[in-house]
């Protein structure tokens, strides 16, 4: 069943849906498919605990509190510190270390040179015992680690190259012991050891082995991995001293976690429960392995055949920044130490599986989420788990992965079973359409009223204005930027908008003489200019569209002098060559973000004043609102529609539309007063741009190209249009008039025939 098929299922099966039906917050898990054995991520309900409560119906909740491990006060001359690797043994935990000293070269076309220190470092789970060794391997002149490995005693082996002649050390350091040899090996590889046995997996391809080495650096024995089962081995091995585990990935690329025992030569594999975007094994315990991304921990019971999320830290309020952990030692699976990213350097923390106090309980809110969230997202839900102290904000995860069900048809089945998320991130995907005709969607116009803090007034009118429908305001937009396009007022006038007539006659009169865009295709076009006024070719309320115009065919033949395909030439917002200057171009598909593009655009790109005349349109107005930054609607039943209130509404206040310019660069704020600031700020200070490299400054914006830019900021009111299907139907229709096949009138029809289908399917 296709994709598109599935989502028509579950938008009529939601028909059925009572408007008014009671909503509970939670969600139903999602089963996974494996390749070669079943794996099923467990429900909610059968989540492994500490202990049950079985004195009361309801279990107690439990959350993981971090005890953080100070390794920096045990460092001399610290630089930035990495923590490369976790081991242990019961309580015991071992740290690989490394300490990082970066200097700038003078010639700053020459890269910044790196100097490390390698250190293993020992304490015990609760703290104690805190030691560190001194330094293990230091590099010489010419040398660099390569690889390093920790075994549960404290023993360590790495990989010393040689960058004069390509040879390769095994150095081996047991420093409880006092044991240290070093000695010349054939290949570089991944090291690991087991049982004390250390073991380098050398090969490509789908021929790997392992060179066994024993504690006195003697070759034992060399163990041939042939085959395409570790096709594509991705990170680290890690082994329970029996089997090994690694990522690999199938001739399709598909990743799955490969194992592999030693001793039976039994192979077996494991699909990921969701696409971890090739994150590593970070772990292995008695109880299982362990994955980890930007989000949370995901643990396979190796002899259950399951996965399941263990440690949702967003859900927690713990702020892991970036990527996430980079290292495990899972002691149980209650309790593990992980290293992690603070923003400056590695930090090490034990974090416990711990029962949250009766007299502290917290109301739950659902979060939905079709992508995983980025870092900003992540600490505006771990600051408000802090903070809050009568709701607890948990995500749910509605992710896309091979063999994986449709994210829409999960979210769909969820509201039929009365499980709507309290909170949705709205991505192009999300029909809200269908979700508003069942009255599932919040009024926000009405949260913003009855809240004590804010008022309408307070933001932006044409943007409210922009996302209403049928009048209700249901979607919270926090920042947005503006598509249009740019040209210089001396050719294409000085009003802001065209109509079809004058942009036909600008191109026209250009023809020959001056290309029309750069960088653009001929689908690139036609894709943007949907997206720009597709509204006045399709009525999604109606169900209705008209393609069948004379300037509809007039923009396709236009499409068809553009070139098929372009090379593109990534740059900086406000890098600009001199075609423009020169009239080699005449127009700039351009995304308005901050006031300083004004002066980017009249001194560094065009050189004289220009307009922002957009696509050509019946009214003129042919550019539109994207969002830009997360942005939510509410579920009109939730329970908690207060809790869920007091989180989106952090994404509008003062403090955080101030601090956008940090957490998502270059965007427009949706308050009046952000945006006001921002304009006094390029009132005050100078711009730059770069002009054929060459770096060029200008001066701050007068008062009045503030007001122009206000004008326009202020001016736009339509939404971009988004329809996958729709841009996916003009284009491949439009093909068969560009390729010469069809004439424009039958390529028009066949799209007026497609679409309308399609929007009769449905409604």
């Amino acid at each position: 069943m296709s994709s598109k098929l599935r989502k028509r299922i579950a938008v009529f099966l939601l028909a059925v849906v009572l408007a008014g039906c009671k909503q509970e917050p939670g969600g139903q898990a999602q089963n996974v498919q494996k390749e070669e054995q079943s794996a099923q991520v467990g429900t909610d309900q059968e989540k492994d605990q500490p202990e049950k409560d079985t004195k009361s119906n309801t279990s107690p909740e439990y959350v993981w509190k971090e005890y953080p491990i100070n390794i920096e006060e045990h460092v001399e001359n610290l630089g930035n510190l990495v923590v490369r690797e976790l081991s242990g043994q019961g309580e015991q935990i071992y740290a690989l270390i490394e300490n990082q000293h970066w200097e700038e070269p003078e010639d700053y076309n020459q890269k910044p040179k790196c100097t490390s220190q390698y250190y293993l470092f020992s304490c015990m789970a609760d703290g104690s015992e805190q030691k560190l060794s001194r330094e293990l391997s230091p590099e010489k002149e010419g040398e660099h680690v390569f690889d390093m490995c920790v075994s549960e005693n404290g023993t360590v082996a790495c990989l010393v190259c040689s960058e004069d002649d390509g040879s390769v050390q095994l150095v081996y350091r047991d420093v409880f012991r006092d044991i240290a040899w070093e000695m010349q090996i054939e290949e570089l590889g991944s090291l690991f050891i087991m049982s004390e046995v250390i073991m380098n997996c050398v090969g490509t391809g789908e021929d790997y082995r392992i060179d066994c080495y024993d504690a006195s650096g003697r070759l034992n024995e060399r163990i041939s991995l042939k085959g395409d089962f570790f096709n594509n081995i991705r990170g680290e091995f890690l082994n329970d001293n029996e089997n090994i585990f690694v990522l690999a990935a199938d001739a399709g690329g598909k990743p799955y976690v490969a194992g592999y025992h030693l001793k039976t030569q039994e192979k077996i594999k494991w699909s990921l429960p969701i696409d971890l975007d090739w994150r590593q094994l970070l772990g292995v315990s008695t109880s299982g392995l362990w994955l980890a991304n930007e989000r949370a921990i995901f643990g396979i019971d190796t002899a259950k055949n399951s996965w399941k999320e263990l440690f949702c830290y967003v859900d927690d309020g713990q702020n892991i920044c970036g990527d996430g952990f980079r290292a495990l030692y899972f002691m149980t699976e209650y309790c593990f130490a992980g290293a992690y990213f603070d923003g400056s350097s590695t930090k090490l923390s034990v974090y416990r599986k711990e029962e949250v106090p009766e007299s502290a309980p917290k109301k739950t809110l659902i979060l939905g989420a079709f992508q995983e969230l980025d870092a900003q997202l992540k600490e505006q839900i771990s600051d408000f788990n802090r903070t809050n102290s009568e709701y607890r904000l948990k995500t749910k995860m509605y992710l896309e992965y091979p063999g994986g069900p449709d994210p829409i048809l999960s979210l769909n089945q969820d509201i039929l079973l009365g499980k709507m998320p309290d909170i949705l991130m709205v991505n192009s995907s999300l029909p809200l359409w269908s979700y508003r005709e069942k009255g599932l969607l919040a009024d926000v116009g009405k949260l913003i009223e009855q809240d004590s803090e804010m008022t309408e007034d307070q933001f932006l009118s044409n943007v409210l204005d922009a996302f209403r429908v049928n009048g209700v305001l249901d979607q919270v937009v926090t920042s947005f930027h503006i598509d249009t396009m740019v040209g210089k007022q001396s050719k294409v006038g000085a009003e802001n908008g065209w109509d079809y007539e004058a942009f036909l006659r600008a191109v026209t009169d250009s023809s020959g003489k001056t290309e029309i865009l750069s960088e653009q295709s001929r689908y690139d076009f036609l894709e943007t200019y949907l997206r720009v006024c597709g509204r006045e070719l399709v009525d999604p309320d109606r169900g209705t569209c008209n393609f069948q115009t004379k300037t509809f065919a007039s923009l396709l033949e236009f499409a068809a002098t553009l070139p098929e395909t372009v090379v593109y030439e990534y740059h900086e917002d406000s890098f600009f060559d001199s075609t423009y200057i020169e009239d080699k171009v005449l127009l700039l598909p351009f995304s308005f973000r901050y006031f300083h593009q004004m002066g980017e655009l009249t001194y560094g790109c065009f050189g004289e004043e220009i307009s922002f005349v957009g696509y050509p349109s019946r009214e003129e107005n042919g550019v539109c609102i994207c969002v830009d930054g997360p942005s939510f609607v509410l579920s009109k039943n939730s329970e908690n529609l207060d809790g869920a209130w007091a989180f989106v509404r952090r994404f509008l206040t003062y403090e955080y539309q101030f601090n956008l310019g940090s957490v998502y660069p270059r965007v427009l704020p949706v308050r009046n007063d952000n945006l006001a600031y921002s304009a006094k700020v390029a009132s005050k200070y100078n711009g730059c741009c770069w002009v054929n490299h060459e770096f060029f400054s200008f001066p701050p914006m007068t008062q009045e190209e503030i007001e122009r830019a206000m004008d326009f900021i202020k001016g736009v009111q339509y939404v971009e249009f988004r329809d996958d299907v729709i841009l996916r139907i003009v284009r491949e229709e439009a093909e068969g008039f560009f390729c010469g096949k069809q004439t424009v009138n039958d390529a028009i029809d066949l799209i007026q025939n497609r679409v309308q289908l399609y929007l009769d399917e449905k409604d």
